[in-house]
């Protein structure tokens, strides 16, 4: 495995780290997983078909998990902290973005591609940043 990243050596920092990937876990589930809360306020809002704000959700969630494999590469690449901050301030330009969309398309361009890259750039490194700090007693 390449590691791009230094592990210090005090074990305690990486109780951190679980933290940190706790947390960005919780924001993104729960960012990707609250669509059913919205579904009828999109429909309503926009004057929009179920089918297309279906579309909005399942390209979102097409593109996180597809494009995950590239967040870990990219993790390995530049580290981690990078990646996940980028992933970050691209899903809070999605939902910014998302949140002034006058139209389905814009929403499906805000919401369904801006947070599926900005998620799938989070989720692998949030995962793979914990492993190597606990290594003692494999």
């Amino acid at each position: 495995m390449n590691t791009a990243y230094p592990i210090e050596q005090e074990p305690r920092y990486g109780w951190v780290v679980v933290w940190a990937s706790f947390t960005a876990l919780a924001v993104i589930f729960g960012v990707a997983y609250s669509f059913a809360a919205f579904f009828e306020s999109f429909t309503t809002a926009f004057a929009a078909s179920r089918a297309e704000v279906s579309l909005v959700f399942g390209l979102s969630g097409l593109l996180y998990f597809v494009l995950g494999a590239f967040g870990g590469m990219l993790s390995d690449r530049f580290g981690p902290r990078r990646v996940s901050s980028a992933g970050m301030l691209c899903i809070v330009a999605a939902l910014g973005l998302g949140s002034v969309a006058t139209s389905i398309t814009q929403l499906t361009l805000t919401y369904g591609i801006g947070l599926g890259v900005g998620i799938a750039l989070v989720y692998t490194p949030a995962i793979g940043c914990v492993q190597p700090w606990f290594t003692r007693r494999r």
